[in-house]
């Protein structure tokens, strides 16, 4: 990533760039909010804290990664049925046609059959 003048302007088309700015951002929060004298207690729950932002930011990346991939895969999905289904039209189109012809040609035998059996 090239380097910035504002530490908070992110490239959000970059996969993944937001996990560690969001880190970072919420680190930069908690510590500029925390008191002065942090009580050992309250330490420990910051340190839990953070650990679970942690964990919940990878698992949103990881999830992120699995819908990214899915999402993939779907897009060649449809893109194959869209391929089957133009190449089902244009069968059924051929075969209209060929159905099309086939009735003409009994219509005129019967035609020519009914001429016959009145003459």
């Amino acid at each position: 990533m090239p380097e910035q003048d504002d530490p908070y302007q992110v490239n959000v088309h970059q996969r993944g760039a937001l996990a560690p700015i969001f880190l970072a951002t919420a680190l930069r929060f908690l510590y500029r909010v925390r008191p002065r004298n942090f009580p050992p207690r309250d330490l420990i729950m910051l340190d839990n804290t953070l650990s679970q932002l942690e964990q919940l930011v990878g698992e949103l990346l990881q999830k992120n990664q699995q819908l990214t991939e899915r999402n993939v895969q779907l897009d060649a999905e449809l893109a194959q049925a869209k391929d089957e289904n133009e190449s089902l039209q244009l069968s059924l189109m051929e075969q209209e046609e060929k159905n099309a012809g086939t009735n003409a040609r009994i219509q005129a035998l019967i035609e020519r059959a009914s001429g016959t059996v009145s003459a």
